[in-house]
């Protein structure tokens, strides 16, 4: 099986003392996040508010119709705001997507935060948000506890909008997607601890989780379960820290973690982050702080689909008032700020941090042994996988041979061997051994045949490496050559040669062009892969003509790369044009399955 993975040592986060009694030998914690939101501090009655709560979309929309028109786009008043949502978005001047053409019309002014109290730390180093080299002049913070100087800009833009306090749907939602979803998990390694109390140099990395998270029965995450990395290089940021009094600090880092809630797959970029976190024996809580980089915070905020209307805010009026808030990362040509100063509380779990990112696969045709259907034994059923079809045990974990040699030793802590039964009847392909334990193993044409322990749920296809391959029933499409294949959150990932995302455009391009990115926009954002000469391919990915030039296809479509993805594993593109159920257009990064195994074809009346 030719294979493409990241394979690196297993080093295990693990539990500490609570306190130094006597120096012990650096230790490695690691953190699981079961809560992100933004930090501030709000009063019972909103007097952080006195303009009230924030205007939404829908109530703009429905205050510049005629009666006549509310009366006739809304069915009499039948339709609630939910089913408005998409017509109150869509008022641009040529129909334009408001959301994801924020500047095609003018709003009302967004009612912001005017209180003076908000959680966070000083990220400028001034006292009164005078403009800095590196900062623009903003209004600053006090602490709850009385320190001066509090940077939280990000508080002051959302803290009146109804859906981002504390009990609005937004961040809730957000929390509990990511909970029950297993998606998006940031975790936290913190290398050279020698106590929970005082530790003076210590190593902090961000990464993301790669498996699901096991909750009790009220549905909190267990504390010290082990979780792999998903080994996408974007993430692995390193900080410089210390450990005192029990509070994690950080050295200021750029760090790209990763992100999902309210439907939205993303990762979000901060600048100059820095950690400050009291650590427990079983958990941490805190606040991450920095400057949110303003176009990557948009990005996620146009993306929440119907989250828009429920939250109560204009994406006019609210990314007008980001551009004006932002106080960080100024802009040496223009001379304006591209970030928002902002504190996130955090809450966390301990957990054993797994370096050992499960492997990409490149399937291919050919490979695989051929297997005859009509003589499996009983037990042995069919699963599909990343792979193709293979061959599985009852529970549907897919069954391994070996390649070269049987397997022993240390090879037994993740491979076990298949049992077959006493009276288990040998054939042409199926033949049983005695194992050392006086049970019996399958064998397949004379290999013995396993299961593995990495292999967490039916589909997992993780122990394909050197010197083991599957029971292949039906092999997927090979790939051709100018495709590579990438981690990603949505797994693995069609790329083309230098491993940027390939996507494909769901819906129609002519709507997609008036509604969300006009021609300007789309030659700017979206370019076709050029292919130096067709290739010939029987696969679904093959090569098609574009006003003129040889481009790469799938499904016949154009693929495209995004402008704005930066590097491999990027996926910056996807979703570009909404992420609620009811988008109709936008851009899809494709899946390895999606390009490998060729749509089930629907029946005919």
């Amino acid at each position: 099986m030719r294979l493409l993975a990241l394979l690196a040592s297993v080093v295990l986060a693990g539990p500490l003392a609570s306190a130094a009694t006597t120096p012990r030998q650096p230790q490695s914690i690691g953190l699981l996040t079961v809560s992100i939101r933004t930090a501030g501090v709000e009063t019972p009655h909103m007097d952080e508010c006195p303009e009230g709560v924030a205007v939404g979309n829908d109530e703009i929309w429905w205050k510049a119709l005629n009666p006549r028109d509310r009366d006739r786009l809304t069915d009499g008043g039948a339709k609630g705001a939910d089913a408005r949502r998409l017509i109150a978005e869509k008022r641009g001047p040529k129909g334009e997507d408001v959301c994801w053409n924020p500047t095609v019309v003018r709003d009302p002014p967004m009612r912001v935060l005017r209180g003076a109290r908000s959680e966070g730390l000083n990220l400028d180093g001034t006292l009164d948000g005078r403009a800095t080299e590196k900062t623009c002049a903003h209004q600053k913070f006090t602490s709850p506890s009385g320190e001066a100087g509090i940077d939280n800009q990000m508080r002051r833009l959302v803290g009146c909008i109804y859906g981002w306090r504390k009990n609005g749907y937004i961040e809730i939602t957000s929390d509990t997607e990511k909970r029950d979803s297993s998606q998006g998990v940031l975790m936290i390694k913190i290398d050279g601890v020698t106590s929970l109390e005082d530790s003076p140099d210590v190593t902090v990395r961000f990464f993301r989780s790669a498996d699901s998270l096991p909750k009790d029965f009220g549905g909190s995450i267990l504390p010290f379960k082990s979780y792999r990395i998903d080994g996408n290089p974007r993430y692995g940021a390193t900080a410089h820290g210390r450990i005192k009094n029990g509070v994690l600090t950080t050295n200021p880092i750029d760090v790209v973690m990763p992100f999902y809630g309210n439907r939205v797959e993303t990762e979000w970029f901060i600048r100059d982050l820095r950690l400050n976190l009291k650590l427990g024996a079983n958990d941490a809580s805190g606040t991450i702080a920095g400057y949110h980089d303003l176009n990557n915070w948009w990005d996620y905020v146009r993306k929440m689909g119907y989250l828009i209307e429920t939250a109560q805010f204009s994406c006019p009026a609210l990314y007008q008032a980001a551009l004006t808030l932002a106080d960080g990362n100024r802009d040496p040509k223009t001379g304006n700020c591209t970030s928002l100063s902002v504190a996130y509380d955090i809450k966390a779990v301990r957990a054993f941090v797994v370096e050992s990112p499960p492997p990409i696969l490149l399937p291919q045709a050919d490979e695989g042994a051929a297997v005859d259907l009509s003589t499996l034994p009983f037990g042995i059923t069919q699963q599909a996988t990343g792979v193709g079809t293979v061959l599985a045990d009852t529970a549907g974990r897919t069954l391994y041979v070996p390649t070269a040699k049987s397997c022993t030793g240390k090879c037994l802590a993740h491979f076990t061997a298949l049992p077959a039964p006493w009276i288990a009847q040998s054939g042409a392909q199926w033949t049983t051994t005695l194992m050392q334990d006086l049970g019996r193993q399958w064998l397949f044409a004379g290999k013995p045949v396993y299961t593995c322990a990495d292999d967490n749920r039916p589909g997992d296809a993780h122990c394909l490496r050197d010197g083991w391959t599957t029971l292949i029933v039906k092999a997927r499409n090979a790939l051709p050559d100018f495709i590579t294949v990438q981690r990603s959150e949505l797994g693995p990932i069609i790329a083309d040669r230098q491993g940027r995302t390939l996507y494909k455009l769901i819906g129609d391009l002519t709507t997609f062009k008036k509604e969300i990115c006009d021609e300007a926009c789309f030659k700017e954002k979206w370019h076709p892969v050029k292919i130096e000469a067709a290739l010939p391919h029987e696969g679904l990915i093959g090569t098609m003509q574009l006003d003129g030039q040889t481009v790469a296809s799938f499904q016949g479509k154009p693929l495209y790369l995004f402008a704005d993805d930066p590097g491999p594993n990027a996926i910056a593109g996807h979703r570009f044009g909404g992420a609620s159920v009811s988008a109709k257009n936008w851009f899809s990064a494709v899946r390895v399955d999606e390009a490998t195994e060729p749509p089930v074809k629907s029946a005919k009346n």
